[in-house]
């Protein structure tokens, strides 16, 4: 979490998307995970949001998550959480730069949403 691709998407999530998410799912939770998080993603730690930081081993975590949203829109190379995330069956919400870099297609392997992300593009696992 020192990335700043890493840090714009963290931030982008918790500030701008997940509220939205919330004010559908009125008991989502949101997970951030990584490595040393800089002092403003730390400071999203609270009732709805954890920050982890480093974590022994990740896939506890993966596992256990209903949805894995990665809202990347800037940065380069191949993004192996997404490819974590299809590999443990989670369902993967992204950005069109960040399902590009592992060529996957929106709708078949994944969910890719731009800058126009809506909640209603989540619904509640039944």
């Amino acid at each position: 979490m020192s990335y700043e691709p890493c840090i714009s998407a963290a931030l982008r999530l918790a500030e701008r998307i997940f509220p939205r998410i919330r004010s559908r799912l009125g008991d989502a939770t949101l997970l951030i995970i990584g490595r040393d998080p800089v002092p403003s993603i730390r400071r999203l730690d609270g009732a709805a949001i954890s920050v982890t930081g480093t974590v022994e081993n990740i896939w506890p975590y993966v596992v256990s998550a209903n949805i894995f949203v990665f809202p990347m829109f800037e940065g380069s190379g191949l993004q192996n959480k997404i490819l974590e995330a299809m590999y443990a069956g989670v369902p993967v919400v992204t950005t069109p730069i960040a399902a590009a870099s592992i060529g996957a297609t929106s709708g078949e392997q994944l969910l890719v949403a731009g800058r126009t992300f809506s909640p209603t593009m989540i619904r509640p696992s039944t």
